[in-house]
């Protein structure tokens, strides 16, 4: 006998990734993906990316995202982020 209380949840999920390193030093990137459920709505989403890489352990990013939400509310997200990313080594082992 099937189990009918739940309904059915489907979901559809997918992006894309361009890349271009410009130098040792810098790259640059643009994402876009999407989000799409029968409960819910869906949500798409465009990203554009800089990235500085300060040496072999540190990375500085700047990026910028703009979200689209086709709810009910219609809602918009902008998200504009800087990160530093840092590489920690941990000995092990040594007295």
């Amino acid at each position: 006998m099937p189990y009918t209380v739940i309904p059915t949840f489907r979901e559809s999920v997918g992006y894309g990734e361009l890349k271009q390193v410009l130098s040792p030093r810098w790259y640059l990137a643009v994402r876009g993906g999407y989000t799409s459920a029968n409960q819910g709505g869906s949500s798409g989403s465009i990203e554009a990316a800089a990235g500085f890489r300060v040496n072999r352990l540190q990375l500085i990013k700047v990026d910028y995202e703009f979200r689209h939400h086709s709810v009910a509310t219609q809602q918009n997200d902008n998200i504009f982020a800087i990160q530093f990313i840092t590489t920690l080594h941990k000995a092990v082992g040594r007295d």
